[in-house]
């Protein structure tokens, strides 16, 4: 363990270059799922974007055990395309994959795959993409180090969907999103899926609320999700969430806090809280706790030290997480634009 530890940190030490204020604001967990609103589309330049993102990390599962091993905390790799069709449209795609790092970096599962068009009157795409649920409710609580934070998000509802319809409007200081999906075939895990929902930007704040519905082959589930987010000062960010859902006549819930807090600018402490609910099994609930410190070393290289307590009913599990995330970009311009 302590050789592994050793190794970290000075891997960490040889990248250089320094920033005067490399701390991005809050949420900044994923710059590859963060939807791009159909204006931010229309106002970039054409471009196709590679990008890669590095997320590993070593700890334990559970403290008492004292497994310690490698994991990853959803590394990614993708391409981004933006063209200009005709005037006030665009052709916009997104395929986006994992790669598992604790199995040798092979290419793990597809996170992404959609393409479409964007114009000042809205974006339109297919395939498997953000829904709704996650865009409007989960993201603004998910920024922590993990697949699903602070907890099962996309247990309680979904965080992608495959062979999606989304449609996306910007309009004032509103953002509304649509999707639909209709499914026969008896081998989809999946059938017929609607969600939409709306969010509202007022001074630094913005209000959601969304709703999903997926019909199964004898049930039907419902998740009706809310959320509130603040970027309070330049240093201190916070946000809730709440959803509710409902399964084969059974009622569970999840609610969500995070908040994180600038100490320097190189460094940041995030908190978060969290009560898991998903039916009436009382086996099944949990309560979370997370505290995380991060040290972002340049603005493409952050490290970070995380604790996090989860409780159930029948056992309590303690997990030390250290880790990196390194971010590396390259986009080439298409040099004639419409």
């Amino acid at each position: 363990m302590l050789r592994n530890f050793i190794w970290l940190m000075v891997t960490g030490l040889s990248f250089s270059g320094f920033a005067k204020d490399r701390i991005p604001r809050e949420p900044s967990n994923d710059m590859s799922m963060l939807p791009e609103l159909p204006t931010q589309i229309m106002d970039d330049p054409d471009a196709l974007t590679y990008y890669l993102s590095l997320r590993p990390r070593f700890g334990t599962l559970d403290w008492s055990d004292q497994a310690w091993k490698w994991d990853d905390s959803s590394s990614r790799t993708g391409v981004k395309l933006k063209y200009t069709v005709i005037e006030d449209v665009r052709l916009v795609a997104h395929g986006d994959a994992r790669p598992t790092v604790k199995s040798d970096y092979e290419f793990g599962s597809r996170r992404k795959a959609y393409v479409g068009l964007a114009g000042h009157w809205g974006q339109l795409t297919y395939g498997r993409q953000n829904a709704a649920q996650y865009n409007l409710i989960a993201e603004p609580v998910d920024i922590f180090n993990r697949l699903a934070s602070p907890l099962a998000y996309d247990i309680i509802s979904p965080a992608r969907v495959n062979s999606m319809v989304s449609y996306q409007l910007q309009s004032g200081d509103w953002n509304w999103q649509i999707d639909k999906r209709t499914h026969n075939q008896p081998w989809h895990t999946r059938n017929h899926y609607l969600g939409f929902g709306g969010r509202y930007h007022w001074q630094n704040m913005y209000f959601a609320a969304a709703y999903y519905q997926e019909d199964f082959e004898l049930d039907t589930q419902q998740v009706i999700g809310l959320s509130l987010s603040q970027q309070v000062t330049e240093k201190l960010y916070w946000a809730t969430s709440f959803q509710h859902t409902r399964f084969n006549q059974n009622a569970g819930f999840t609610a969500d806090v995070a908040m994180s807090y600038q100490l320097t600018s190189e460094h940041k402490l995030k908190f978060g809280v969290s009560q898991f609910e998903p039916d009436s099994d009382r086996h099944r609930k949990q309560q979370l706790v997370n505290t995380t410190f991060e040290w972002f070393q340049t603005d493409k290289l952050k490290w970070f030290v995380e604790w996090q307590l989860i409780r159930q009913k029948s056992a309590t599990a303690h997990q030390v997480f250290m880790g990196f995330r390194f971010d590396f970009e390259i986009k080439h311009y298409r040099r004639n634009t419409l």
